[in-house]
């Protein structure tokens, strides 16, 4: 078994050298076809996806990163035709960034996209109005995919309406937000012999028929939930162990949506045994962070890249700590200096700057807001405090 991991290893490792030297970009404009670009691809290849709408339903090639403009930009929609986006025995080099996957149905398992002996990272994207009755935004079967930045609103399934981890599955799940979407078990995730690490997320307003509203898990299912804000498991302080197991740092309080999620009162999307469209009403709601919500700065730094981006494309550290789901809630002030947003620059942002002091990007107590020479080197050093210096009590 050893010489068979390290073989694949290897492998990855030829793959990835040759493809550093050969990797083609392919690039898709509105009327042509994503998966047309997908086929011609080689490992390690990236196909970009320009802003719009594109009917279609895909399946992922092992080692090509298909990235599109933006979620709020760039629509994939599976015209009801089946799963929107399939990804079957592929590694981590495979990835999908920035697309709205939409509109899959008519399919046993995942609406939106299913994984499958698979390894994918799934970055900036927004998983919407899909169904199954398996994971109606997402099914995973033996797999551990990485998914980071992204929204599943308004999806629907027997079981798992968010999504479904059935058989050996352990995502790893960060700064993500599941709401709105509703199944009879699971209305935002039901695992099933699956072990999901779930950080920095927030699962609010989600529905079930029977049981499991936020997330449903059988006897041998054991989730590790940490930094998240779970409806109904009673935080870090109360925790109710039927959610998994507590990692420290959870919360059960109204994250305070700009809008919540609303499917109209008939269920979300279209009812084909009746005349009307009842999608027409279906509201997959604003979930970026109202003022005073409980989880701005309430994350956890650890669990996020070096100077990452939020689903909008906003740093992802807009204070000192990391909020969590997959929207920041950005500092409204523009002080240089202020790095905790209290729109001054004062002896708590003093005490931010030392804890940085001489760290350089990388290390543990680098903070990319400390770094504010011009240009930006790096490194928290003299070069910083100069500036900071120059904008002592200087405020708003």
């Amino acid at each position: 078994m050893m010489k068979k991991y390290v073989l694949i290893l290897l492998g990855i490792i030829i793959s990835n050298c040759v493809g550093q030297v050969l990797a083609t970009t392919y690039s898709v404009n509105p009327g042509q076809s994503i998966q047309t670009a997908i086929d011609s691809a080689s490992y390690l290849d990236t196909v970009e996806v320009a802003a719009g709408t594109y009917i279609e339903n895909i399946t992922l090639k092992n080692g090509v990163r298909l990235v599109g403009a933006g979620a709020s930009s760039t629509t994939i929609d599976g015209a009801s035709n089946g799963t929107v986006v399939g990804c079957s025995i592929c590694d981590p080099n495979t990835r999908l960034s920035g697309f709205t996957v939409t509109n899959g149905g008519g399919d046993v398992f995942g609406g939106g996209m299913y994984n499958v002996h698979a390894y994918p990272i799934i970055r900036d994207c927004v998983f919407s109005g899909n169904s199954a009755t398996y994971g109606g935004g997402m099914y995973n079967w033996d797999s551990a995919p990485t998914i980071v930045n992204c929204v599943f609103s308004g999806n629907s399934a027997t079981y798992g309406g968010g999504m479904y981890n059935n058989i050996d599955c352990s995502p790893m799940i960060t700064n993500c937000t599941f709401s709105g979407n509703f199944a009879d078990t699971g209305g935002g995730m039901r695992n099933y012999d699956s072990n999901p690490t779930i950080t920095n997320c927030i699962m609010w307003q989600n529905m079930a028929g029977t049981s499991g509203a936020e997330i449903s898990n059988n006897p041998y299912s054991t989730p590790t939930i940490s930094y998240s804000d779970i409806e109904g498991c009673g935080g870090s302080a109360g925790w109710d162990t039927s959610f998994g197991t507590d990692g420290g740092g959870n919360k059960d309080a109204d994250p305070l949506f700009v809008r919540n999620p609303n499917d109209g009162g008939d269920g979300w999307g279209d009812d084909p045994c009746t005349p009307a469209d009842e999608s027409a009403n279906d509201d997959y709601g604003d979930l970026h962070l109202a003022d005073g919500s409980p989880c701005i700065d309430a994350g956890d730094n650890n669990a996020i890249i070096a100077n990452p981006l939020d689903l909008d494309g906003n740093p992802r550290i807009s204070n000192v700590v990391v909020d969590m789901g997959a929207y920041e809630r950005l500092c409204i002030c523009s002080v240089t200096g202020d790095f905790n947003c209290s729109c001054d620059v004062d002896l708590a942002d003093f005490a931010i700057l030392s804890k940085a002091w001489q760290s350089e990007k990388g290390q543990a107590q680098y903070n990319l807001l400390c770094d504010i020479s011009v240009p930006a080197d790096d490194i928290v050093d003299i070069e910083d405090a100069k500036v900071f210096a120059e904008n002592w009590l200087q405020g708003l």
